[in-house]
């Protein structure tokens, strides 16, 4: 009982709830920017880890079947593209871009033109070089 001599409903009043929306929503806003950068470097480790697998495969493909395969990145940097294989889209904000705009050509003897590249995702870059004996190395 109240000093009124009513009896009290138990409950938030709508001020209390207004108060604890404008908190939670000021903690989301402040948190959001993190989370996305922390997605975009996820993405952008995995897209990197990716390419060079493909890159490998490329040169092994070259090895095995005793022709040229080559890799390219497309003008705008959203996918890339080798002999045979269909354009693989690079996910949200990453690019891709290889020194030169040239593609990277895998000999049937192992060795590559060799080249630089360069993955990219808002200010995080992952530079993968490609050197003339065809060996792929990314540098996180």
């Amino acid at each position: 009982m109240s000093a009124t001599g009513k009896a009290r409903e138990a409950g938030f009043t709508l001020l209390e709830a207004l108060v604890v929306v404008t908190i939670a929503a000021t903690i989301s806003a402040l948190l959001f920017p993190n989370v996305q950068r922390t997605l975009d470097a996820l993405s952008l480790r995995q897209s990197a880890s990716a390419f060079t697998g493909r890159l490998r495969a490329a040169r092994a493909q070259a090895l095995r079947q005793d022709h040229p395969v080559w890799v390219a990145a497309t003008a705008d940097g959203k996918a890339y593209a080798w002999r045979d294989g269909a354009a693989q889209q690079l996910p949200g904000a990453v690019t891709i871009g290889i020194a030169g705009q040239r593609p990277v050509v895998f000999h049937p003897d192992g060795s590559s033109s060799g080249g630089d590249a360069v993955m990219a995702a808002g200010t995080r870059r992952i530079p993968i070089q490609i050197d003339a004996n065809g060996a792929v190395t990314a540098r996180p």
